[in-house]
């Protein structure tokens, strides 16, 4: 199974995607590579770590997950 992952730059879209529904009461859940997700921490800032406290926003190693849930997991 091949993944296909956006530029880091990318990581400010998708934090503002994210932002938004946080505020609008979405829960978010990010499966994605360690570079991804530290991109979208600093982006994110104070965001993350609250959202996450509250159980908001959930992330996944994106290479985990594919081992767990592909034909060979």
């Amino acid at each position: 199974m091949a993944t296909v992952e956006p530029p880091v730059p990318a990581a400010e879209q998708v934090a503002a995607s994210i932002s938004s529904g946080l505020g609008t009461g979405d829960a978010w859940l990010v499966i994605a590579l360690a570079e991804r997700r530290a991109a979208l921490h600093q982006a994110l800032g104070a965001t993350h770590a609250e959202a996450a406290a509250r159980g908001d926003y959930l992330e996944l190693d994106a290479l985990d997950t594919l081992s767990r849930v592909g034909p060979q997991g």
